[in-house]
């Protein structure tokens, strides 16, 4: 008999003996009887094709979630590159503000120019925290995209 969507086939056997007087009768059967039911054998394929679906959405699922690491950790390679610029930038910002601060001492140049390498030391300084905020939050996006623990740090 079938049981279940699979579909084999059934054999059975029965042997019947009489005896009346001296002369016995032997009978042997062999029975062979396979099952095809129509709405058994498309649900099977209904059943296949729900797997394959299945089956396509899970490599889908996956495939976007490497993107999106991918993504992510080509976003912290842009926001490290970004938080040197940004320390350059402090540095040389600095120098400036060195060299016009000694040049107002002797003379040699206005408050105004003073006031500007100020600013643009202030300026830098701005940028390069707003650099090392984007490199954390890169991180953290990192981190969730792996599915890794997010730590405070």
């Amino acid at each position: 008999t079938m049981r279940g969507p699979v579909m084999l086939p059934a054999l059975t056997a029965s042997r019947t003996a009489s005896f009346t007087g001296q002369a016995g009768a032997f009978n042997l059967g062999l029975n062979l009887s396979w099952r095809l039911d129509g709405p058994t054998i498309l649900g099977h394929r209904g059943q296949s094709a729900n797997v394959a679906v299945a089956s396509l959405a899970l490599e889908k699922v996956r495939m976007a979630a490497r993107d999106q690491i991918n993504s992510d950790y080509q976003a912290l390679t842009a926001a490290l590159i970004k938080v040197k610029a940004a320390e350059a930038q402090v540095q040389a910002a600095g120098r400036a503000r060195t060299v016009a601060a000694t040049r107002y001492d002797v003379g040699a140049t206005t408050q105004i120019d003073l006031i500007q390498a100020d600013r643009d030391l202030f300026s830098a300084e701005v940028q390069h925290i707003q650099a090392k905020s984007d490199l954390a939050s890169a991180r953290v996006a990192v981190k969730l995209s792996a599915g890794l623990p997010i730590g405070l740090e």
